[in-house]
């Protein structure tokens, strides 16, 4: 087959002269950085097989190479929808604090740009397993099953990693166990091995699997915010040895606890220890931001 043929001017503000000079190069068999030839069947080694002539070919190789996230134990799942945030959905600091009170949950749902740790500020009514929002739910859509805009269940309430389905850059965090997630704040899920799984996601090399999944070079072009579908993430190249874990976990223990220490003198988180100029606030960051 016949190598593909790509001149790449994305970044050039005046892209005519760019373009000439790279076709007289080409006629006259010089390189030319912008110009590159790439073999049109290497493309479907990448998922969805997008036209990323831009990298090379041991690049597009490593996903045939290497397992996906998604394999063996690893998966990657998508939430519910309520159909109706105002009827279901609260924020924490609106419900009794009454522990008896098994009619709200923790929701996941999306969030900002915030890597590592975000404290989960909202709460579903899943009182009953559910019976209220599944009723309304199988009311929806011509009267479908409930299991239309409710994934997962069997899923809810584990602990996780997950990520905002839209924002600048993949961002993957700590879910605890005892949360439901929505279909905005989509989750991974590595038993034992949410931390460390977590930090190799938010690496370098990961976001650049991400970003060619996506078609893109960087995940900030184009100047929108990008999808990040679970099933997309489930497919990016994954690989955690013995080694790796070692290295990147003392890291990663450290990039959560001083995430979440911001939060222990704000009032209405879950990690809230002493406001912020008390005396009882002096090394509390380090003494209540512990473990993952």
């Amino acid at each position: 087959m016949s190598q593909l043929t790509a001149i790449r001017l994305l970044y050039a503000d005046e892209p005519a002269g760019p373009l000439l000079e790279a076709v007289r190069d080409l006629a006259e068999g010089r390189s030319n950085k912008a110009t590159y030839q790439v073999e049109p069947a290497s493309f479907r080694q990448v998922p969805n097989a997008p036209f990323a002539y831009w990298v090379s070919e041991h690049i597009r190789s490593i996903f045939a190479e290497i397992a996906p996230f998604e394999c063996g134990n690893r998966t990657t799942k998508q939430g519910l929808a309520t159909a109706d945030d105002f009827r279901f959905v609260r924020a924490i600091w609106e419900t009794s604090k009454d522990h008896s009170n098994k009619r709200w949950s923790l929701f996941v749902k999306g969030g900002s740009f915030s890597p590592f740790y975000a404290d989960i500020i909202l709460q579903l009514n899943w009182g009953q397993d559910g019976k209220e929002l599944k009723s309304w739910a199988g009311t929806l859509y011509n009267n479908s099953h409930w299991s239309r805009i409710i994934k997962n269940p069997d899923f809810y309430f584990r602990p996780g990693i997950t990520w905002p389905r839209r924002t600048r850059r993949f961002c993957p965090k700590l879910m605890p166990p005892g949360a439901i997630f929505s279909d905005g704040g989509q989750v991974a899920y590595n038993p034992g091995k949410e931390l460390v799984t977590a930090a190799v996601l938010f690496s370098a090399i990961s976001q650049t699997f991400i970003s060619l999944s996506l078609g893109t070079t960087s995940q900030d072009e184009g100047g929108t915010n990008p999808q990040f579908m679970a099933g997309m993430v489930g497919k990016v190249p994954f690989k955690l040895t013995d080694k790796i874990e070692m290295t990147v976990k003392p890291l990663a223990k450290s990039a959560w606890s001083t995430k979440r220490s911001t939060d222990t003198a704000n009032q209405t988180s879950h990690a809230f220890y002493a406001p912020a100029l008390s005396p009882g606030q002096f090394g509390s960051r380090n003494k209540k931001a512990t473990t993952a």
